[in-house]
């Protein structure tokens, strides 16, 4: 594990977890509430259960957000 992340890095984590929860809300074919998102140092994990079709959709939505890094996938294929 690395030193902890300034607060600046923190910031613009937090921005990018709330761009792509607003983008899943707006995403009338995604359960927002279905997909935990975390950042860390623009990395993005996915987590939950969902259909394949969920999970594809929920990372090309996370892949679309300025400043991630690289989106990681944790997802129990539900389908």
């Amino acid at each position: 594990m690395g030193a902890p992340s300034s607060l600046t890095q923190r910031t613009k984590d937090t921005v990018i977890t709330g761009q792509i929860k607003a983008a899943f809300l707006d995403a009338k074919d995604l359960q927002s509430n279905a997909v935990k998102v975390i950042t860390e140092r623009g990395v993005v994990y996915l987590m939950g259960r969902v259909t394949t079709r969920e999970a594809q959709r929920a990372t090309d939505i996370a892949r679309g957000i300025g400043g991630v890094a690289k989106v990681v996938r944790v997802f129990e294929d539900i389908s």
